[in-house]
């Protein structure tokens, strides 16, 4: 099936009205802000997630006013976002940046990924800045956050690999939309390490289930909006890993991983828009047909960055139908996919059982509907003394 526009305003305007639902509209220190449920606090990033999706969703009914639906009214969306702009600006710190407010306090990658979710309001906003005098005021407040954020994250640290490419992208982006602002002195000292990506297309972290989709989507905007190759070519190097690390109930293998979602089996949702975006470029069939498998698979849940400033470009439909089917079984051998912490290593070792196994120095665990393949799976290792399994010395 193919990703239709107005199926995707329809899951858009759901997220906003969720979002809505969560928003304090009370007078107080927090009223605009966005309630995280599990800590019950008013907090910068759900609050930047309900500006995003509901400016997109007003954009939406400007560019194409016969696919958005017309519920919530434009007046109550926009009246929304000023109270959400109103709370940013209140809880941007004066380096422009924000807070991750369980662990990360002004947070230069925080901003990044708040700049990367409002810059397609200002990109597709700024023609339309005439259309009504509320729109005009929400804009502006959002690219004074943006311009804010874009200067913090100049001189702003980081503390994990994927913020690397999130803050370059961003600056780039935002740079392209602020020319006042020199980003680029900045912008290639990131790029001069080079993209932290090994033969089998893996980035450092592994994490196909979580930050794969952040890193290529900021790498493919990195080529959008700066030209880059080296970074269009890494992203479909991991986009192509992941097209063989794919289950067939949309599921992704995460054995690898060195983050939080190692042993899970999410649904990928957030390589949808990079697969399109590839897509769009070298004309890829497949990543074409991984985009619709996910949006399938996800129940349609995908984040609101599915609906950006390509849309503008296309009809109805986001991307032409194609022929080509994901395969339900591969095999691929990934003799790098080995990931170690303190004495522990795990990874996926061989292809041949379409199962990963999680290993550890002194016992292996496999697949809970898989236990056969400690008996007679790939795995080549041997028993120590207390009945444990040790890995064999080369991998």
């Amino acid at each position: 099936m193919a990703i239709r526009v107005r199926e995707v305003l329809q899951v858009l305007t759901r997220q906003v009205e969720a979002a809505m639902e969560c928003q304090v509209t009370e007078a107080g220190p927090s009223q605009g802000g966005v309630v995280r449920a599990d800590w019950g606090l008013a907090e910068p990033t759900g609050t930047v997630g309900l500006t995003a999706a509901a400016g997109l969703l007003y954009l939406s009914r400007a560019i194409r006013p016969h696919e958005a639906p017309s519920e919530p009214s434009n007046e109550v969306v926009l009246d929304r976002m000023r109270l959400a702009a109103d709370y940013l600006a209140r809880v941007q710190r004066p380096s422009g940046r924000i807070d991750l407010r369980d662990c990360n306090y002004d947070s230069a990658p925080d901003a990044a990924f708040a700049v990367q979710a409002l810059c397609p309001l200002i990109e597709l906003g700024r023609p339309i800045r005439a259309r009504s005098t509320a729109w005009d005021a929400v804009l502006r407040s959002v690219e004074r956050f943006v311009r804010a954020a874009l200067v913090g994250m100049l001189d702003g640290g980081f503390h994990t690999p994927n913020h690397r490419w999130v803050m370059a992208a961003a600056m780039t982006w935002a740079g392209r939309l602020f020319p006042d602002v020199d980003v680029q002195p900045v912008v290639r000292a990131y790029l001069a390490e080079g993209f932290d990506l090994n033969e089998d297309g893996a980035y450092t972290e592994q994490s196909a289930g979580l930050y794969d989709g952040i890193c290529d989507r900021s790498l493919m905007l990195l080529h959008q909006y700066g030209g880059n190759s080296e970074a269009l070519q890494a992203a479909c190097a991991n986009l192509t890993l992941n097209l063989h690390l794919l289950h067939p109930d949309g599921t992704i293998e995460t054995g690898a991983s060195r983050r939080q979602d190692r042993g899970q089996r999410p649904i990928p949702a957030a390589l949808t828009l990079p697969y399109l975006m590839a897509y769009d470029v070298v004309q890829d069939s497949r990543f074409a047909e991984a985009a619709d498998f996910l949006w399938a698979r996800s129940g349609r849940r995908s984040r609101p960055h599915v609906v950006s400033p390509e849309t503008r470009r296309r009809g109805g439909v986001l991307r032409p139908r194609v022929s080509v089917r994901l395969r339900a079984h591969v095999s691929r051998h990934r003799p790098l996919a080995v990931a170690a912490r303190g004495d522990q290593r795990h990874g996926v070792p061989r292809p041949d059982e379409p199962v990963s196994a999680h290993l550890w120095a002194g016992r292996a665990e496999g697949r809970k509907d898989k236990p056969e393949l400690l008996r007679r799976g790939p795995v080549r290792g041997r028993r120590d003394a207390a009945g444990g399994f040790r890995l064999p010395a080369p991998l």
